[in-house]
């Protein structure tokens, strides 16, 4: 059993990166919304209305990103503006270019452009948010390995632990 205890708190710092990993699949999952936003469409709406239509989602779509997704969000419009430029530069070999994806490269280029400036603030922040938890989860594990000893109080003393390291995951989440 001490063994496993070990290998617990051994693995507990994981959690961190469990968190991170969390938010940008959650992020991933917004490909989808994305795509169907940008997909160019032949529908009857005015361009001006259907541009301010774009603009204010793929707004949204950034202001409404928790600091946790917001990197990985910022990763799918620059893949967003990588594939739109290569699409309009093979709609140039073709008769007839398309208006709303010349418009949508632009809105995404500018939003993506605006936006990337606060990266670096986000990961500092993020990093500095890791490292204090960091700090606390290893007095944690060694305030535990200090308690440890095979009686039933050490069981008491795990639970806990585990306790007080759900509330520091919670703190970073």
């Amino acid at each position: 059993m001490s063994s496993w205890q070990k290998m617990e708190l051994g693995s507990w710092p994981t959690l961190l990166d469990e968190v991170m990993d969390q938010y940008e699949n959650n992020a991933k999952k917004l490909w989808f919304p994305l795509y169907s936003l940008l997909l160019p469409s032949t529908s009857d709406i005015p361009s001006s209305t259907s541009d301010q239509a774009i603009v204010q989602s793929l707004e949204d779509y950034i202001q409404t990103s928790s600091i946790g997704e917001f990197g990985k969000r910022l990763q799918l419009l620059y893949a967003f503006l990588g594939q739109n430029h290569i699409s309009a530069c093979l709609k140039n070999n073709s008769s007839r270019p398309c208006r709303m994806e010349q418009s949508t490269f632009l809105f995404l280029y500018n939003i993506f452009g605006y936006y990337v400036q606060f990266l670096p603030i986000v990961s500092k922040y993020i990093d500095a948010s890791r490292k204090e938890i960091l700090i606390e989860l290893k007095e944690l594990v060694k305030l535990c390995r200090w308690e440890h000893d095979k009686t039933y109080s050490s069981i008491e003393n795990l639970k806990k632990s585990r306790q007080k390291l759900k509330k520091l995951i919670q703190k970073y989440t």
